[in-house]
C-alpha cells in the first residue's frame, strides 16, 4: 500500500492524521518554510541588513553600525550615545581566567557572560554562598569548577571566541533582589513600535513574557499570549520608551532592537539587537504592519542623508 499516498487515510484514526502528516517528507519543511518565503517581509528585510547598510551609507558608517556583535563594542557605542550601561569589572579574558577573577575578587554578585553571544548562553548572575556561588536565576549553588563544567558545555566555545566579561550585577529601581525585568523595544527609526517585557520567574531559567505597545497596552503579534504577569506597565515606562527612542533616532538603522533594564542607576542598555529572534514568527497582519514601518523608516533615513540633515555616525 502507498502509505504516502491516498491509501493511509483510510487506515490511520482521525487523530493521528496529522501526526502521519507531519512525517511526510517535505510536509514539515513547506509549513516551515510558509513565512519564511516571503522574501519582502519583516524577517527577511532584517536578515538583509549588511547588504542594506553598505548600500545606504558610507561605507565607514556602515561597518561602524554593522559591527556591534560584541558585549564591548556595544557599551563602547551605547557611551557614545549618553545610555547607561552596567560597569565592567573584566573584559575579554579566557572563562577560565574570569572565574578566577571572581572567586579571589570582593564583589558579593556580579554576572559572567561571553563577549559573543545570544539568547543568553552563558549568561550567570552569580550571588557568594560560603566559598561557592549561587545562580540568582535557579538558585542551584555551584563551585567555580562545577560552573566552569556547566559554562563549557552551554556555551559552544569552538564555534565562538573563549572571551568572558564580568561585570556589575544591575538591581531593579526599586531595590527588590529580583533581577530587573528585560524591556525588549522594536524600534524603527527613532520611534517605538512595540515592546517585548520578560519578567523573570524565581528559580527558574523561564520568564512571564508579554508583547505590549509603546503605551503599555497588551498586544497579540503571534508571539507571545497576553500573560497578565508581565503585562502592567511599569511606573518609569514613559522613561524606558524614551531612552530607546532617542538612541535609535541616532543610528541610521530602518529597524533595531534596544534592549533595556530599570534599575536603581537609571534606565540601562541590555544589548543593541539588531537581528532578534523569532522575527519571521509575527503573524500576517504584524508583519505587514512592521514591514510597512521597515520601509518608512529606511525612505526617511535616505531623504536625511541626501538633504544633509543627518549624518550617519563615523568611528570615533
Amino acid at each position: 500500500m502507498d502509505w504516502f499516498g491516498r491509501g493511509w487515510r483510510s487506515i490511520v484514526p482521525d487523530r493521528l492524521k496529522s501526526v502521519v502528516r507531519s512525517l511526510v517528507p517535505g510536509r514539515r519543511a513547506a509549513r516551515a518554510s510558509g513565512r519564511r518565503g516571503r522574501s519582502g517581509t519583516f524577517g527577511p528585510l532584517v536578515d538583509r541588513r549588511r547588504e542594506w547598510l553598505f548600500g545606504h551609507l558610507p561605507a565607514e558608517s556602515a561597518a561602524y553600525h554593522y559591527d556591534i556583535f560584541t558585549k564591548t563594542s556595544q557599551k563602547r557605542l551605547a557611551r557614545r550615545l549618553g545610555l547607561r550601561v552596567a560597569d565592567d569589572y573584566l573584559v575579554g579574558v579566557p572563562l577560565d581566567e574570569a572565574l578566577a577573577f571572581i572567586e579571589r575578587s570582593r564583589f558579593e554578585r556580579c554576572v559572567i557572560k561571553p563577549n559573543l553571544s545570544y539568547g543568553a548562553k552563558g549568561f550567570r548572575a552569580l550571588e557568594r554562598v560560603d566559598g561557592a556561588f549561587r545562580d540568582l536565576r535557579t538558585g542551584a549553588i555551584a563551585s567555580v569548577g562545577r560552573l566552569e563544567h556547566q559554562l563549557r558545555r552551554e556555551f559552544d566555545m569552538r564555534a565562538r571566541p573563549d572571551e568572558w566579561v564580568v561585570e556589575e550585577l544591575l538591581e531593579s529601581f526599586d531595590g527588590s533582589a529580583e533581577l530587573p525585568d528585560d524591556y525588549k523595544v522594536y524600534c524603527f527609526g527613532g520611534t517605538a513600535e512595540l515592546i517585548a517585557h520578560k519578567r523573570p520567574i524565581p528559580g527558574t531559567r523561564r520568564y512571564h513574557a508579554a508583547t505590549v505597545s509603546r503605551d503599555w497596552e497588551p498586544l497579540d503579534v503571534g508571539l507571545e499570549p497576553v500573560d497578565d504577569a508581565a503585562v502592567v506597565a511599569p511606573v518609569n515606562g514613559g522613561r524606558l520608551v524614551e531612552v530607546a527612542e532617542e538612541a535609535a533616532s541616532q543610528l541610521c538603522y530602518p529597524f533595531i532592537r534596544i534592549d533595556l533594564y530599570d534599575t536603581t542607576k537609571g534606565v540601562v542598555l541590555g544589548e543593541f539587537t539588531p537581528g532578534p529572534g523569532r522575527r519571521q514568527e509575527f503573524d500576517a497582519e504584524w508583519d505587514e504592519r512592521l514591514t510597512r514601518r521597515w520601509h518608512e523608516a529606511a525612505a526617511a533615513i535616505d531623504r536625511g542623508i541626501r538633504s544633509g540633515e543627518i549624518s550617519p555616525l563615523l568611528p570615533e
